[in-house]
């Protein structure tokens, strides 16, 4: 932060804080060993223990590409917070990924033992400590949303009874794939007196003196029985609950059915786990994944037949529930086989899905459509200050621990703000805008010291944490907390384009170079025309005003070497209104006037109207001129300081102003300067224009900045016409006055190229006022113009997107406006 002493905001800005889970997501290879399946064992002991765990996205990928392309907008969708890769990527996907969801942390599993062909899964077990401790999943073990409403019946005395393994080394990986067999990373499931009992899963022999639960069973078809009647737990279920907070696309075809998947390869076990993403959370794990050869034994079978038969509702409406089988490792003929035995023991429809072997993988036209409301767990409150240390309000969940067990609850969570702008610049004097963010990592440090991220709908996500110590259960009743500055627009676009930030040495976006400029400022000429605007009351009267066709046209009509400097008189400000027949029809049937002889009038009503509140801001001034009889200097005096009795500035001769005195008005030299001189007046309508598209949403900027590449060198310096954000995308905009001397002029067009991969915005815009003088070829121009675009387009990098803006194809610029700024009693008295 720039400054450790808050400063008050002369106002109260709201921020809406909600929490959800931590997302996160896990690259992994797709090629069949014995170590993929040891990582798939790793990544699926880590997301059981995690609140909402059971829905982390796994995504199969080689080094330079996804095992399919969906997965990019999938990811994107997912917008995980973390992201680990258990693959040797590319540079090139490394950017690809990072342009995708820009994750808090982006990092590469690293085996903690020497190498060999068959390592133990615990090797691939990801540790996040450095970064964070999660929310365990045994934190929702007491909500009522984790239990059927039969386990709800049981006596209000009696313990959960939550299912787990002796170990994980077991050869079935049935329990461990489809219900999980750890609540902690660090350490096995034990049973907590008064909060839940365990069943435990142990071979057979097991010694007696050997602590395995509070209970034991022998038989994978105890753990589905006790399920099925309600009396247990999975620990799938306490990752499930209380999810709201992940994105999840639901597919009418794989949402409605109960999925089963045959087979053990490592495909089959990807697809089973995505394909949770496309269940509802309230449902006992939606999927199963079940080797083929447990079909050959019809006690199982059996009961497996009566769990579907209680815990599956899918798809029930006036039929049975269903049940789809699928694979991608075995063929339709092995699958039906399975269908008929599995039919023979439950009322379930069970049918061989088509096509069986579908990726579990949403539709381009799914996630297209998607729509994720984000997390529901909200509070609100509000700020004064510009720097601030808040205390994160517990995720809601928490409430069903008993008061006895709050110790335990230890581990952090995402907190996602809504954030209203304290310097806001909406169009609507009702409407306070919020920070809608670009998607960069680096940002976030202008907002928060904690690790965070924006997320996809270009919110502040951010981790919560215990100040100034490590996470130990000696510090778990400690409120959790975070850091929130609000910054100046100049601070905010510093930390957007300039080179500061760094990635950790363990990120593996460290590869990927980039060069950045190292100072900013605001330029005289920009410091200038920010002057200007801030006479009108927003932005959006300065540029309906002063960039309207006929106040351009007055604009620079003023005359800095005229005796009468920079001087209107009434009758030649008259003379800029329309004239022609045309014009006046087309204003008389958009003022919705009944006689065109009423359009002059309207117009010069308007004008006296408009012309007395630019006085009152000093755009204009209202002043008379005499010339002095006796030395002849021309004299000059505002409204404010025009006496009856009048002295010449040079020889001090007496002036008597006449009772018909005639006043003139003069333009302000410094709003002259800034928009003619240092033709401020194309910026001015570029910055206008930009914030009154239609989906321009929340919307800042600086205008005219310099750029350095050394900030120790400020004689080598760029200069940026716009740095804008425009509903979340950041924008750097290059305004020229002609396109003709802009195509003509190749060191323009280098220079631009190498600001734009230097600042790298989303959108980099060039905004002409006109093609090219009248005595030149417009069509010509025209045509030289899309070639030059198309040859800027090859030379910036190829994310960030070209566009041009001509103002002279918009057609309210070559108009004269209905009204030409203010409407008073006179313009009201000609309606």
């Amino acid at each position: 932060m720039a400054s450790d002493n808050p400063k008050s905001l002369g106002k109260s800005v709201e921020v809406k804080a909600s929490n959800r889970p931590i997302k996160i997501a896990y690259v992994v290879p797709h090629d069949e060993s014995s170590n993929s399946h040891a990582l798939i064992d790793a990544v699926f002991y880590e997301s059981y223990t995690r609140w909402a765990g059971a829905y982390t996205l796994i995504v199969p990928s080689t080094s330079n590409a996804f095992l399919d392309t969906t997965y990019e907008a999938w990811l994107k969708f997912f917008d995980p917070d973390f992201i680990c890769t258990y693959v040797e990527l590319e540079q090139d996907l490394i950017k690809k990924i990072d342009l995708l969801c820009s994750p808090i942390a982006f990092l590469k599993h690293e085996i903690r033992k020497s190498d060999s062909d068959n390592l133990d899964w615990r090797a691939f077990v990801p540790s996040w400590h450095d970064y964070f401790t999660p929310v365990s999943s045994m934190t929702t073990v007491q909500s009522p949303y984790a239990q059927r409403a039969s386990f709800l019946r049981r006596e209000m005395e009696d313990e959960i009874t939550v299912i787990t393994q002796y170990t994980h080394n077991s050869p079935s990986r049935v329990l461990s794939d489809n219900f999980g067999t750890a609540m902690d990373i660090n350490m096995i499931t034990h049973a907590i007196p008064g909060l839940f009992r365990t069943l435990c899963l142990v071979p057979q022999g097991l010694a007696s003196n050997i602590i395995a639960g509070t209970q034991r069973c022998t038989s994978i078809m105890d753990i589905f029985s006790e399920i099925s009647d309600g009396k247990a737990l999975p620990i799938a279920r306490l990752a499930m609950v209380h999810s709201e907070g992940i994105p999840r696309v639901e597919p009418y075809k794989w949402a409605d059915t109960f999925n089963l998947f045959v087979g053990s390869t490592l495909l089959d076990r990807i697809h089973f786990w995505n394909a949770r993403h496309f269940t509802p959370s309230y449902a006992t794990p939606g999927t199963l994944i079940l080797d083929s050869e447990v079909f050959n034994d019809e006690v199982f079978v059996s009961q497996l037949g009566l769990y579907l038969n209680k815990t599956n509702f899918f798809g029930q409406s006036s039929g049975p529930a269903k049940v789809a089988i699928r694979s991608y490792s075995h063929k339709e003929k092995e699958l039906s086989s399975i269908r008929d035995k599995l039919s023979r023991h439950t009322y379930n429809s069970v049918f061989v899905a088509n096509p069986f072997n579908a990726p579990a993988i949403p539709e381009k036209e799914e996630l297209k459509d998607s729509y994720f409301r984000g997390a529901t767990d909200t509070s609100t409150f509000k700020l004064t200050e510009d720097l601030n240390k808040l205390t994160a309000k517990e995720p809601s969940h928490f409430i069903f621990i008993s008061p006895n067990f709050k110790g335990m609850v230890k581990g952090q969570w995402i907190v996602e703000l809504d954030i209203q702008r304290h310097n806001n610049l909406s169009k609507y004097s009702n409407v306070v805008d919020n920070w809608v963010l670009p998607r960069r990592r680096k940002i976030v440090s202008a907002f928060t010291n904690n690790l965070g991220k924006v997320t996809l709908h270009h919110r502040l996500a951010l981790l919560p944490g215990l100040e100034g110590t490590t996470f130990s259960d000696h510090f778990s009743n400690r409120e959790y907390l975070y850091n929130l500055s609000l910054p100046s627009d100049e601070a905010f676009f510093k930390y957007l384009v300039l080179g500061f930030f760094r990635y950790p040495s363990d990120d593996l976006r460290t590869s990927v170079t980039t060069s950045s400029y190292q100072a900013l400022s605001i330029s005289d000429k920009g410091q200038n025309l920010r002057g200007v605007i801030s006479m009108f009351e927003n932005l959006s009267d300065a540029f309906e005003i002063l960039t309207n066709k006929y106040w351009r046209e007055v604009l620079r009509a003023g005359k800095e070497d005229s005796v009468k400097y920079l001087i209107f008189e009434l009758n030649q400000l008259e003379g800029f209104l329309p004239n022609d027949r045309s014009m006046k029809e087309k204003l008389m049937k958009n003022l919705n006037l009944s006689d065109i002889s009423k359009v002059s009038n309207f117009m010069k009503n308007n004008l006296t109207d408009t012309l007395e509140c630019l006085i009152r801001i000093n755009i204009f001034y209202q002043v008379h001129n005499w010339r002095c009889r006796y030395c002849g200097h021309t004299n000059s005096r505002s409204f404010d300081s025009m006496k009856i009795k009048n002295n010449c500035e040079i020889c001090s001769k007496e002036y008597f102003a006449p009772i018909d005195l005639k006043w003139t008005y003069q333009l302000n030299e410094f709003v002259y300067r800034s928009l003619i001189k240092h033709s401020g007046l194309p910026v001015l309508w570029t910055i206008g224009f930009l914030q009154d598209q239609p989906m321009a949403g929340s919307f800042w900027y600086l205008p005219e900045v310099d750029l350095y590449e050394k900030d120790d060198d400020r004689d080598k310096k760029n200069e940026m016409d716009i740095l804008c954000m425009l509903n979340g995308k950041f924008c750097a905009v290059e305004v020229k006055l002609s396109a003709f001397q802009f195509i003509n002029n190749p060191a323009q067009a280098d220079n631009f190229v190498k600001k734009i991969n230097l600042i790298r915005p989303d959108i980099a815009m060039i905004s002409f006022e006109r093609y090219c003088e009248p005595e030149e070829n417009v069509e010509a121009t025209k045509a030289a113009l899309i070639q030059t675009i198309d040859a800027l387009r090859q030379r910036i990098d190829a994310n960030i997107m070209l566009e041009k803006i001509v103002a002279n194809d918009v057609p309210e610029f070559n108009d004269y406006p209905a009204d030409l700024g203010f409407w008073g009693k006179r313009t009201s008295s000609i309606r």
